[in-house]
């Protein structure tokens, strides 16, 4: 087994720790949540909400709530208030309501911005199960976040699609079942991004932003 001067072995230990944030180019943090600026409207959470590590999937939450589904006996996500606003206001959203004020959930047209192949590159990363979205705006080339394809889960705790999908939630309702989310895969060596919208009940992922002057 080599062995290294104690020295050497520092600025090793240093390199592991920080040469992957080189690779998504984390442009402010906030509190430990970090974001990047990709050139686009909005600037984009590095990780899901509950998340360990930018490729975890983080936790899977019906529209409008704060705790897991796999923990909640009771989800707000229907509600009469919410159909009125069309949107969710910041004591439900969930970026807002776990991450603090500055942090929201995208709004459907901002997930089809980041879905856009002008704006951005989408590499499937077969170890990792997911995207890297890697800005092509000019002066913003090469920065990046990953989205992780951590599948849905319905009411029943039942999962579906892991590591081949993923579901983020926009803040918008669709109408009084059903919000407005981004869908991404990769199937048969093809991306496949869409906007949908899905039961308002089942458990998909929130991936926070902030609208900030550059």
């Amino acid at each position: 087994m080599t062995k290294f001067p104690t020295v050497l072995r520092g600025l090793l230990a240093v390199c592991a720790t920080f040469l992957p944030m080189a690779l998504w180019a984390t442009q402010g943090s906030d509190e430990q949540k970090e974001y990047v600026d990709l050139g686009l409207s909005v600037k984009w959470a590095t990780t899901n909400v509950g998340a360990t590590s930018v490729t975890d999937g983080g936790t899977h939450f019906s529209w409008g709530d704060q705790v897991s589904i796999t923990n909640r006996p009771y989800c707000y996500c229907y509600n009469s208030e919410l159909d009125s606003l069309g949107h969710l206001p910041p004591w439900v959203d969930t970026a807002t309501a776990l991450w603090g004020e500055g942090w929201r959930m995208p709004t459907a047209e901002e997930l089809a911005e980041l879905a856009n192949d002008e704006n951005c590159r989408w590499e499937w990363d077969s170890k990792e199960k997911g995207f890297w979205v890697i800005s092509l705006k000019k002066g913003f080339e090469g920065r990046r976040i990953f989205l992780p394809a951590a599948g849905l889960r319905d009411y029943s705790n039942a999962h579906y699609n892991f590591n081949k999908y993923g579901y983020l939630w926009s803040g918008e309702r669709y109408d009084s079942y059903r919000a407005k989310l981004l869908i991404f895969g990769y199937d048969n060596q093809q991306t496949l991004k869409f906007n949908a919208e899905n039961s308002r009940l089942n458990g998909a992922n929130v991936r926070p932003v902030r609208k900030e002057k550059r």
